[in-house]
């Protein structure tokens, strides 16, 4: 329902374990969806994505490349 649109997105702090900060982007819904997340300190951004009517996978991204390099 277009009314109780439901995502999570959440940032783990990876800096001691490979030097980044991973991203995760999931919606709990069939709804279109379109997630950026800005690192503030930066100004870098990863878009996330997901077209209506789709059940979206759960992103993970967990390097450097896909996530944020840690600061």
């Amino acid at each position: 329902n277009p009314r109780n649109f439901e995502m999570g997105v959440k940032l783990v702090d990876a800096c001691s374990y490979n030097s980044s900060v991973w991203v995760f982007v999931s919606g709990l819904t069939n709804q279109a969806f379109d997630v950026t997340v800005t690192d503030t300190f930066t100004g870098r951004q990863r878009f996330y994505t997901n077209p209506l009517g789709t059940y979206p996978r759960t992103t993970g991204a967990t390097d450097s490349s896909s996530g944020f390099p840690c600061n």
